[in-house]
């Protein structure tokens, strides 16, 4: 089994709600098995587009927030390996 690549979106200073609908649009065009690393502002904003996210049943994880950003790794449920090892 060959392991996935990560690709990555910088998306500060976009504003909502394209920031989240570019993160959509990008992990259907990944298709299966390619999580997304995302870069957006923090703050609230930030915030929102995880609890957006996760209304939609995506998985986020690896969360990392700074004084200007949020960091996070994004799938589809069904993209998620249970066992990244």
């Amino acid at each position: 089994m060959t392991a996935s690549r990560k690709q990555k979106l910088e998306l500060r200073g976009t504003p909502c709600p394209l920031n989240f609908v570019r993160i959509k649009l990008e992990l259907d065009r990944l298709g299966e098995l390619v999580p997304l690393s995302v870069i957006v502002d923090s703050g609230e904003i930030g915030r929102d587009i995880l609890l957006s996210l996760r209304s939609q049943n995506f998985v986020v994880t690896d969360i990392i927030e700074s004084k200007d950003s949020l960091r996070f790794t994004v799938a589809a449920a069904s993209r998620v390996d249970p066992d990244p090892a």
